[in-house]
């Protein structure tokens, strides 16, 4: 028994964490010349609240006459939490890294330093999957009232 509430209270302090489809979409002015527009999604497979580029399972843009998830090449980490994007990735010269995104073979690049592009972004698809941690918790409850009957029962 003791065995059973050592691990129940292990299992109960184990972080949550989210498992399921993100999706993010965005729209963007650089100082009113061009606007942009799009949505990524991905699934956060650490558990620490960011979306990364390698995360994502799909991408598109309406700039440039449309593009999609073969033609990224960078994006920057998105905190879904607190829905920040942060300027990360690299932009078309591959070696400054102030770019939300930047696609069709480094021709694109969204960045901070050249363009000042301002992003707005709504998270949306956030669908919560159960915790392994919590699927053991509840069988351990389950098995807990099995032996408590059977004890009962013995007794």
């Amino acid at each position: 028994m003791k065995v059973l509430t050592t691990l129940a209270f292990s299992l109960a302090a184990s972080s949550s964490a989210f498992a399921g489809l993100i999706t993010v979409d965005y729209q963007a002015t650089n100082s009113g010349y061009s606007s942009i527009a799009g949505s990524f999604s991905g699934t956060d497979t650490n558990n620490d609240g960011w979306l990364t580029f390698n995360e994502l399972d799909n991408w598109n843009t309406n700039y440039g006459g449309g593009a999609g998830f073969a033609d990224l090449n960078d994006l920057g980490d998105f905190d879904y939490t607190n829905n920040i994007w942060t300027p990360n990735a690299f932009q078309w010269d591959q070696v400054t890294e102030d770019a939300y995104m930047t696609w069709n073979n480094w021709s694109y690049s969204t960045s901070t330093s050249n363009y000042n592009w301002m992003f707005d972004t709504a998270v949306e698809n956030i669908a919560a999957v159960p915790e392994p941690g919590s699927l053991a918790l509840l069988g351990l409850g389950i098995v807990g009232l099995g032996l408590a009957r059977r004890s009962k029962k013995a007794a």
